[in-house]
């Protein structure tokens, strides 16, 4: 099944909800240290807001914002898109703000903010929390959809079916469903779904809870590559 339509699928059939746990975790930090903790190679890692804000809203978001990012304006058939780059970071996080603001002034516009890095540690960290902070604070409201994604390499000690046992056992993943990828020569050889109560946002598909997919996509050589989403995978693999 392509990954497109699966996404599609997915948005058809089910709800976001929040689940009351007490002080949440942050699901960005637990896959980046279960990451450097086993050496894996980090290839990408992803955090995407998205939330539907007001035409006012948004006018005032694109007048804060072009006093200090770059910005690109793009026009499309249905809208105008305005991108900011965010250049006073250190160079390890990239912030990125999309505003999408339909041609018929009837609709209103969507916020997407992403921030990404390539590598972790202590001051990435440190810089991830400031920034993540900055953002929930300044721009969304709890309706705020937000999507978190790790890439890793494995790193030749653990095989493919050690490290998947190894991420299930940690986060102690539940209602684990597997669909394998029937496409002819597709690099997706599986993508596995569950649930892991430990982080508080989740989708429910026929009621049962998920907010966890992790993608094994093998490479040109033979490597694989580890894609692991919340509570969705939106990420090109």
């Amino acid at each position: 099944m392509r990954k497109m339509v699966l996404i599609i699928l997915l948005f058809l059939v089910i709800t976001t909800e929040t689940v009351a746990q007490g002080a949440a975790s942050d699901e960005m930090i637990d896959l980046a240290e279960f990451a450097t903790e086993r050496d894996l190679l980090f290839e990408n890692w992803q955090v995407t807001w998205k939330e539907t804000i007001s035409r006012e809203k948004s006018d005032d978001i694109i007048k804060d914002l072009k006093n200090s990012h770059l910005v690109t304006i793009t026009k499309e058939k249905n809208s105008i898109n305005y991108s900011f780059r965010n250049t006073l970071l250190s160079g390890d996080v990239s912030e990125t703000y999309n505003v999408v603001m339909p041609k018929n002034e009837q609709h209103n516009a969507e916020l997407i903010v992403i921030i990404e890095g390539e590598f972790w540690n202590e001051s990435i960290k440190k810089e991830y929390l400031t920034v993540v902070e900055s953002i929930e604070r300044k721009y969304f409201t709890k309706s705020v959809k937000k999507f978190a994604c790790l890439s890793v390499g494995d790193n030749g000690i653990m095989d493919s079916d050690s490290l998947l046992t190894n991420i299930i056992e940690h986060f102690n993943i539940e209602h684990i469903n597997t669909q394998y990828d029937t496409v002819e020569n597709s690099r997706v050889k599986k993508i596995i779904y569950g649930y892991i109560s430990l982080w508080n946002q989740q989708i429910s598909i026929e009621k049962v809870p998920q907010n966890v997919q992790i993608a094994i996509i093998e490479q040109e050589l033979g490597e694989r590559t580890y894609t692991i989403g919340t509570p969705i995978l939106i990420n090109e693999y």
